[in-house]
């Protein structure tokens, strides 16, 4: 397997969550949850950049997709003493698309919303995504068009909505709440895992929210398995003002 294209860029806040790597057989995309916490537990620049860079140097090929990312994690939470005295939800959270490759087979693993998409040899294409996190995302959506609509100063408004993301947060690995990733490293064990055999599959596309959201899941077509156009579709999402942190990471078996 060969990395076509990839691509990890900064959006418009000030440090870039994302991260996407690959180590022997394992490749990944990785979003890291913008902080609706104090940031700066641990750090001065922010806690949950410097966590994605550590995690991204840690993450190696262990033999499986889950036992990679959780050697990831615990060896990344070393360098951060205390996390102990912090709630899950106030840490760095993740989502994760993750593929391993064997000899006759390929582990595809997803957790929250990371999108992977993948061409067979036969044209079909499949989209696999978490969606359990669907319910609490329009929960919070609503929330905020509420937020919106108040007759409230800009400086209320602002102060509701993190007050809004915060709540969200909350609800991360928690009962009735959303499955992500997490420095729990059992957090990984929620994923979804596929076991595919590599002859049925051409090419897979993973991505992060930065890249669907701009066009949305089901537009992302075969044309995107072609370098040249889905390099031309990444440059103009980079055109926009307001964006998220955008990563993918093209594969062809």
């Amino acid at each position: 397997m060969k990395i076509i294209s990839k691509g990890c860029y900064k959006g418009s806040r000030k440090y870039n969550g994302d991260i996407i790597g690959n180590d022997k057989d394992v490749y990944y995309v990785i979003d890291g949850s913008t902080a609706v916490f104090y940031d700066n537990k641990f750090c001065k620049t922010s806690d949950l950049y410097e966590y994605m860079k550590l995690l991204n140097k840690n993450i190696k090929d262990s033999g499986s997709v889950i036992g990679s990312l959780k050697t990831g994690i615990v060896n990344t939470n070393a360098n951060f003493k205390g996390l102990e005295k912090y709630k899950e939800y106030e840490l760095p959270t993740f989502t994760i698309g993750a593929i391993k490759e064997y000899e006759d087979d390929l582990e595809v693993y997803v957790l929250c919303d990371i999108l992977i998409t993948i061409l067979y040899t036969d044209g079909r294409i499949g989209h696999f995504q978490d969606k359990r996190i669907t319910v609490t995302k329009r929960i919070s959506s609503d929330r905020n068009k509420e937020i919106r609509e108040m007759d409230a100063t800009d400086e209320e408004k602002a102060k509701l909505f993190l007050e809004n993301e915060q709540e969200t947060r909350k609800k991360a690995n928690a009962e009735g709440g959303f499955p992500v990733g997490s420095t729990n490293p059992n957090s990984v064990d929620q994923g979804y895992l596929l076991r595919l055999p590599k002859v049925s599959i051409k090419k897979i596309l993973l991505c992060s929210d930065g890249v669907y959201n701009w066009r949305n899941a089901e537009s992302i077509d075969e044309k995107f398995f072609d370098k040249e156009y889905l390099e031309e579709q990444v440059q103009e999402m980079l055109k926009e003002e307001n964006r998220d942190d955008l990563s993918y990471m093209l594969l062809e078996v």
